[in-house]
């Protein structure tokens, strides 16, 4: 499908975000919130479809990727505060940003049982590779916004243990013992672990979360193209997690009330049994626009979502060079091709 830049409209979106981020009214930087927790649902399917989308098994509703209107607020200000100089640099280059690109590294690093069974084949590995960049090109529909981001694979490695493939994100160690050895680069690389993850299809860390080791993405190999997870099995989990890896929010931070997920162009959506839903008519929220049901950032399945809008595609570029890019990433906006590394 050919790819839609939308050069004009990811133009007047950044200006919107710049304008939204550079307001007087962004408050100081908060200390620190507490690990969020989603409230569970109370509609047996709702319950079910959520738990399948990543929220823990147990019905709590946990997500580590949720995240409460003060911590959206103090990202708002930590990006006012941390991109400035970037941001003056993209207002003066404009022009060139449909001419940017940012290649991220990737290492993967695949956790099979001590049989060595569970690890995904090359093809499936090859495949979600395929679809990540897709996504990130703005080629996943025709309604999606083209970023300036790229992957490509600088390693991978296979590691057998059982312990770790049977990876549990809530009550034990496997995310900082598996991290902490295995772990390569630094903020601006991605370190992706492929497990069994038991109580999620997903999460990742943030980039204004400084998590040094800790720092990557974690997936379920059933989510993988071709695995066995129902709904979820076409790659779009790993486009999802990226995108928080990146800086955004879900769709359906904060509900109806402001700041919602700090993105102008996407409509608020509220947080309850709709954020599952594929309907193209939910209208959850008084505010203008229906649900972003397709969007990456929303809970829907791999079916339904494809699609990030140019507001999204600013704000992972402006959180890029605030968190994650080199310093010399820092200097004049340069031609597609040579921001190396």
């Amino acid at each position: 499908m050919a790819r839609h830049s939308f050069p004009a409209i990811r133009h007047a979106a950044l200006a919107v975000v710049l304008a939204t981020i550079l307001a007087p009214a962004v408050v100081a930087p908060a200390a620190a919130a507490p690990p969020p927790t989603v409230s569970s649902t109370t509609a047996e399917c709702a319950e079910e479809a959520m738990s399948t989308a990543g929220v823990s098994a147990d019905g709590q509703g946990e997500d580590p990727n949720d995240v409460s209107r003060e911590r959206v607020e103090s990202v708002e200000a930590l990006l006012a505060g941390a991109a400035q100089q970037a941001i003056l640099r993209l207002l003066s280059r404009l022009g060139d940003l449909d001419h940017l690109r940012v290649t991220v590294p990737v290492h993967v690093h695949v956790i099979t049982r001590d049989d060595g069974s569970g690890a995904p084949s090359q093809d499936r590995l090859d495949a979600q590779l395929e679809v990540l960049n897709s996504a990130f090109a703005g080629q996943a529909s025709a309604a999606s916004s083209a970023t300036v981001f790229r992957f490509a694979v600088h390693s991978i490695d296979y590691t057998a243990n059982s312990d770790w493939y049977d990876w549990f994100l809530f009550g034990d160690t496997d995310d900082a013992e598996a991290k902490t050895a295995l772990h390569r680069g630094g903020p601006g690389e991605l370190d992706l672990y492929i497990t069994g993850l038991q109580d999620a299809l997903g999460y990742a860390t943030f980039p204004f979360d400084n998590a040094g080791p800790l720092d990557g993405v974690v997936i379920s190999a059933e989510t993988l193209p071709g695995g066995g997870q129902d709904l979820y099995n076409l790659g779009d989990r790993l486009v999802h997690e990226v995108g928080h890896w990146l800086g955004l929010f879900h769709t359906f931070e904060n509900g109806c009330e402001s700041p919602g997920d700090g993105v102008p162009d996407t409509p608020y959506q509220h947080d309850g049994d709709n954020i599952v839903s594929c309907s193209e008519f939910e209208d959850t929220c008084p505010a203008p626009g229906l649900d972003p049901v397709h969007n990456f950032m929303s809970y829907g399945d791999d079916h339904c979502i494809d699609r990030f809008t140019p507001g999204q595609s600013v704000r992972m570029l402006l959180a890029w060079f605030a968190f994650r890019g080199a310093s010399s990433h820092l200097g004049p906006l340069l031609p597609m091709g040579t921001l190396g590394w």
